[in-house]
């Protein structure tokens, strides 16, 4: 029976390591880490977010819209009744939006919960392939041991930090791809530390629509920003606000639905709800433009995302970059085509 080293708390990530010990998924969270600019971090994060889309969650994941809807509805009628006598006028607009927030924050948690927690899991190989303890993301060079396997004695590199135990050849990552010699990566602190932890959150959350597929029909994860090497607090908060643009969006457009006068969504529901008590009617209608607003930003995503990273990943090989990992690709051979040599894509002009 597998024993967990700590108790792992309800909304954190967690991750295994080789031995079966179940831990809780922290990478980068003290000290340094590889600078995140470069083209062997980001085909790390690529790999990471290739294997973390196919993990879907648990089976309650499919309840998560339904729960929050609920959670909306259920703070709409109880601030209706709050303010129902308030002679204010933005006193129904106030509660509506705090109906809203409360609906948008339980759809968060809830996916965090039974999808977004089980995607640590997906990054472990992807940072070994970089030397990296897939717990913490210190570097494997610490103290090796021999363990009894199932049919033979198992050699392991244990993380000097969190004391994971991992394949002892991830010590010897990574890899010059011409002399296969082992090659440390640039390491960044502070800011840029944050950068590098945000950029793997983000892999890590990566949904279909983020992918496009290679010459050889391979779906590749494509870099989100352009190649330049940025550093500093600019370069941190704007990694923080496209890795929340998705909430930032749903609240936006939950903003304008909410605050259409005499809408569809009003006439829909008195409709629907003919004869029921008004704070159910409120609590229904700011449920509605709950949904509506999600169901917007899941279609946006899908229409527009692929052809945003389609123009990406056009800018980047226009410039001789790979576009999954901005590593500077190889000449085209005779049929056109060019193989990155760090992600392994290959890509035809």
């Amino acid at each position: 029976m597998k024993v967990p080293i700590d108790r792992i708390p309800p909304l954190a990530a967690w991750t295994e390591d080789v031995s079966g010990a179940e831990r809780r998924f922290v990478p980068f969270i003290g000290g340094s880490a590889p600078q995140p600019d470069q083209a062997a971090v980001r085909a790390m994060n690529a790999a990471a977010a290739r294997e973390a889309v196919e993990i879907t969650g648990e089976y309650a994941r499919v309840a998560a819209l339904p729960l929050a809807l609920l959670v909306s509805c259920g703070v709409g009628a109880g601030m209706f009744l709050l303010v129902e006598r308030s002679s204010e006028y933005w006193a129904l607009e106030i509660a509506a939006s705090i109906a809203f927030t409360a609906g948008a924050l339980a759809y968060a948690v809830l996916r965090q919960r039974f999808v977004w927690r089980h995607r640590g899991y997906a990054a472990r190989t992807a940072l070994m392939t970089l030397g990296r303890c897939g717990t913490c993301g210190f570097l494997l060079r610490g103290a090796r041991r021999r363990v009894q396997g199932h049919t033979e004695i198992v050699e392991l590199c244990q993380c000097g930090e969190c004391g994971s135990a991992w394949p002892v050849e991830a010590s010897e990552r990574p890899k010059r791809s011409d002399t296969g010699e082992r090659a440390d990566l640039p390491e960044v602190a502070g800011l840029d530390a944050v950068r590098t932890r945000i950029r793997l959150w983000r892999a890590l959350r990566a949904q279909p629509s983020d992918f496009i597929r290679d010459a050889s029909n391979e779906p590749r994860y494509i870099a989100h920003m352009d190649g330049d090497h940025r550093t500093g607090l600019v370069a941190l908060a704007r990694d923080m606000f496209d890795s929340a643009s998705a909430m930032l969006m749903t609240l936006a457009i939950g903003a304008g639905l909410l605050s259409l006068p005499s809408s569809c969504i009003s006439a829909l529901v008195r409709a629907l709800t003919f004869g029921a008590a008004p704070p159910v009617r409120f609590g229904i209608e700011v449920a509605i433009a709950l949904a509506l607003a999600i169901g917007a930003i899941a279609l946006v995503r899908r229409i527009f995302t692929p052809r945003h990273r389609m123009m990406q990943s056009r800018r980047l090989f226009a410039n001789g970059m790979c576009p999954c990992c901005t590593m500077e690709l190889p000449p085209l051979d005779a049929a056109h085509h060019t193989r990155c040599t760090c992600c392994t894509s290959l890509w035809r002009r």
